[in-house]
């Protein structure tokens, strides 16, 4: 038998097939588009793993994929139409594609190309990944030590970032756009929140079972896309871990140390991948161990109980609502909630609507050690832009000077952080770089507006050092900061990080 015999998962014959009803058909995949516009972006060959499969390897995989799918459907059908969950689906659909694999196995060897156990168990995980995940794009997606991001613009624009900023154009992750959409909505079907994405629903955003973030489009752009968020800092993260990392220094913290222990309200600004989530869960690790924690977040990202402290650890997440509009559970709704739950410290992964009222509210309502996160550039847009134009957002519609009125009697400190990027000679991204430039103390309300200082102001390279005398030291000194430290190294510690 020749080498090119094996093309369409052939090798003479089949594996077995469940006995298929009538009406069920499978539907032959699109041929790929044609390559798109070469670029500056260097190329990597394919996803990390024991093993890369080939081409003619996928098609078999699609193949075997259509048959779980069509396998899982009559296997409720049997059972009375009983409608399997997530979990049952998975379950049954893993014990189905071993089988799958086995036969495939036992055909190859036949034809004297034997898989080892190692590529045999490649099989099994490509195959569970095309049926359930991201298929060729779940790899980057579970590299998670490595790949930070990855960016797909139809089946073959794909650029994923790796830790450090490098970024590397790789092979097609589907064989047409409508694969792509096809993929995008098994792995948002089978989630942990199991949601739609299709004609009617084209705007995505999910947690991926690794706890990465997916978000994904179609319709409203000429190609269907969507965009992966790999988490890498999730269990055993401390402020020392920032300092390690460079994100600040030892005396920054102290002083954040000190402001977790005080019970201060805390903010954390900056721009998109900048390490604000990161550095709210080294906050969270701050804690003292018996208090209650309440996390509300619009998908899960921050895993707090995975921490490891013998408090308890509540994770709220919103809903969305069904296909008929109803059962939508909003971040305002879970924080208004959580104020019942006897918490020791509400934490908000992301404020990006009207939620921030709420958490505003609790603050300026006695709520302590409430921590949370918001886009910005700058600090001072926190108070100036981001707070007055999420608090004006439907339903509350707060004018700027009640906004301001309640961060300025909740809120006690906000911290920025920056993200620099380092390019090669080519202006192709180098390395990224991430550390806190500023750290601003709310003091009082000023003719309407939040009065604050910037007691951290940014040296000429950017890093945040001692700017100003803070107002609150003794509530930071009660807490265990020693004031020394500030009077001993007033322009930082960062060359020792």
């Amino acid at each position: 038998m020749r080498s090119t015999d094996y093309v369409l998962g052939g090798w003479d014959a089949q594996p077995a097939q469940p006995p298929r009803r009538r009406g069920t058909t499978i539907v032959p995949r699109e041929q790929p588009p044609s390559a798109g516009s070469p670029d500056r972006l260097p190329s990597v060959a394919a996803a990390p793993g024991p093993t890369n499969l080939s081409a003619a390897d996928w098609v078999e995989v699609t193949r075997m994929r259509e048959l779980v799918a069509t396998y899982l459907a009559e296997y409720g059908e049997a059972d009375q139409g009983r409608r399997l969950s997530v979990a049952d689906m998975r379950q049954i659909g893993q014990a189905y594609i071993a089988e799958l694999v086995r036969d495939l196995v036992e055909r190859r060897s036949q034809a004297g190309i034997p898989l080892s156990a190692v590529e045999e168990g490649v099989w099994r995980k490509a195959v569970f990944d095309a049926a359930f995940g991201l298929g060729r794009l779940q790899n980057y997606v579970d590299d998670i030590a490595n790949v930070a991001n990855v960016d797909v613009y139809g089946c073959d624009d794909v650029v994923v970032e790796y830790r450090g900023g490098r970024l590397a154009r790789v092979p097609p992750v589907a064989a047409s756009d409508p694969e792509l959409v096809e993929m995008i909505a098994r792995a948002a079907r089978y989630a942990p929140l199991s949601r739609e994405f299709s004609d009617r629903a084209p705007l995505l955003t999910t947690r991926l079972a690794s706890g990465s973030r997916l978000t994904a489009q179609m319709r409203v752009s000429p190609r269907p896309g969507l965009t992966v968020r790999n988490h890498q800092f999730v269990e055993g993260v401390t402020l020392d871990t920032l300092v390690e990392l460079g994100t600040i220094d030892l005396v920054l913290r102290e002083v954040l140390r000190a402001a977790v222990h005080a019970g201060w309200n805390i903010l954390i600004s900056g721009e998109q991948g900048a390490g604000k989530t990161t550095m709210l869960r080294c906050l969270c690790a701050e804690t003292p161990p018996w208090q209650k924690l309440v996390v509300i977040e619009r998908e899960a990202e921050l895993f707090l109980e995975r921490l490891g402290r013998p408090g308890q650890v509540v994770p709220l997440e919103a809903q969305e609502a069904n296909t008929e509009g109803v059962g939508e559970i909003t971040m305002s709704t879970l924080v208004v909630h959580s104020l019942r739950m006897n918490a020791g410290r509400i934490i908000l992964g992301e404020a990006r609507s009207d939620e921030i009222v709420a958490l505003l509210t609790a603050m300026s309502a006695g709520t302590r050690g409430a921590m949370g996160t918001i886009h910005a550039n700058r600090a001072e847009d926190v108070f100036a832009i981001r707070l007055p134009s999420l608090a004006m957002m439907p339903p509350y519609a707060l004018p700027v000077e009640f906004s301001a009125m309640h961060a300025a009697a909740g809120l006690n400190l906000v911290i920025h952080i920056a993200l620099r990027t380092e390019l090669a000679g080519d202006g192709t991204p180098l390395r990224r770089h991430r550390f806190v430039t500023s750290v601003a103390e709310v003091t009082g309300l000023e003719g309407g507006r939040v009065a604050s200082n910037t007691i951290f102001r940014a040296r000429p390279d950017g890093r945040a050092v001692l700017g100003a005398a803070i107002h609150h030291l003794d509530e930071l000194v009660g807490a265990g900061l020693d004031p020394t430290i500030l009077e001993r190294f007033p322009g930082g510690l960062w060359e020792r990080t």
